[in-house]
């Protein structure tokens, strides 16, 4: 049985009571002689998955933490929140530099698991804008080591040639795209390509307010795709920038813990 279908199981089978979150913390490690750092959030208890958290460009993983909120859910089921930095704001998700931050985020989830968690402790990505795209690469170069991801308003773009064969997700996907984000059609077209990397075929779809959802079969694994009446945003974000949706019908956070946790719809 995989490390995520255990998590799933665990989840599902098991009423506890919601361990007490740690006050946040900034961290280093030091990955191929370069020291890198990450804002953490941990539980008191054993956790139950980690989830890895990349901030748009520019920005931070402390601007992360609180765009996001995920903090304010992740405790409830049992997770633990790392929120790494990019290079100079951002990063490299579509670059040959990108390897340095490859590593990097490789390093931090093997380095998490080591530390606070087992072996066998799922690990999600998160990712939003250049954050997105960066989770994704991430995705298929160590598809090993990722049990899920979101990619909310961002995603790498589609290749010049599709895919030739198949790959099978490791986990539930969740997307999020703005309907009148600047970038809708390259991020239609990426979605495009995804489903058609991974085999998918649409399930069903159904009416959330502020979105129209559809969930997708992939090879036996979940993709929800939400396409948003907004714009290059994250839903439910608390503060005044320019991904802010405050107003948002749903929470972000609550959408991709909750797809982590049940594998979907």
């Amino acid at each position: 049985m995989s490390r995520w279908l255990v998590f799933v199981a665990a989840v599902a089978g098991l009423a506890f009571v919601s361990p007490a979150w740690a006050a946040p913390e900034t961290r280093t490690l030091t990955v191929d002689g370069a020291e890198r750092r990450f804002e953490l959030t941990t539980i008191s208890a054993p956790p139950r998955a980690i989830l890895i958290a990349l901030h748009p460009r520019p920005a931070s993983g402390a601007a992360m933490r609180h765009i996001s909120d995920l903090d304010a859910d992740a405790g409830k089921g049992g997770f633990i929140v790392a929120y790494p930095n990019g290079i100079n704001g951002g990063w490299a998700a579509d670059e040959a530099s990108g390897r340095a931050d490859e590593a990097f985020i490789a390093a931090l989830a093997v380095h998490l698991r080591a530390r606070l968690a087992s072996p066998t402790t799922p690990v999600f990505l998160v990712g939003v804008s250049n954050g997105a795209a960066m989770a994704e690469r991430m995705l298929l170069a160590q598809p090993n080591l990722f049990a899920g991801a979101a990619l909310v308003s961002g995603g790498l773009p589609a290749p010049d040639k599709p895919a030739q064969t198949l790959r099978r997700p490791v986990g539930p996907l969740i997307v999020m795209i703005g309907d009148s984000d600047q970038n809708a059609a390259q991020l239609a077209a990426s979605a495009q390509a995804r489903r058609a990397r991974y085999g998918c075929r649409l399930r069903r779809e159904l009416a959330t307010p502020g979105a129209a959802r559809a969930v997708y079969d992939c090879q036996g694994q979940v993709l929800e795709e939400w396409r948003m009446q907004a714009g290059h945003v994250w839903p439910g974000a608390v503060d005044s920038g320019p991904l802010s949706w405050p107003d948002a019908p749903y929470r972000a956070s609550q959408e991709i813990l909750r797809t982590f946790a049940l594998g979907g719809d």
